[in-house]
């Protein structure tokens, strides 16, 4: 695989467990130099440093691109839910 990019249905709904599963997987099918694009994966904001953000990062990616953007404003009426988008192009390590 060139590049790995979970869909939509990538998000806080998935058990952590499931989810971390799901990246290790990424990462056997990818070889050195190859993308993980994480595209709109949306959560709570106090649960993407403490949870999804370190999952990622355990990975040890180089991160290529990097942006968080508010849910809240992308879904009018949603505001009391503090949720965020993350979006992520990360590149599996070639050591």
């Amino acid at each position: 695989m060139d590049v790995v990019r979970p869909g939509h249905t990538v998000n806080r709904w998935i058990p952590e467990a499931a989810l971390e599963f799901l990246w290790y997987n990424a990462d056997r099918v990818l070889r050195p130099g190859d993308l993980l694009w994480v595209d709109h994966f949306w959560c709570r904001r106090t649960d993407l440093e403490a949870i999804y953000v370190a999952m990622l990062r355990r990975l040890a990616y180089k991160t290529i691109k990097w942006a968080v953007a508010d849910k809240t404003i992308a879904a009018a009426g949603n505001t009391a839910k503090d949720e965020v988008y993350l979006t992520a192009l990360l590149q599996k390590p070639f050591t």
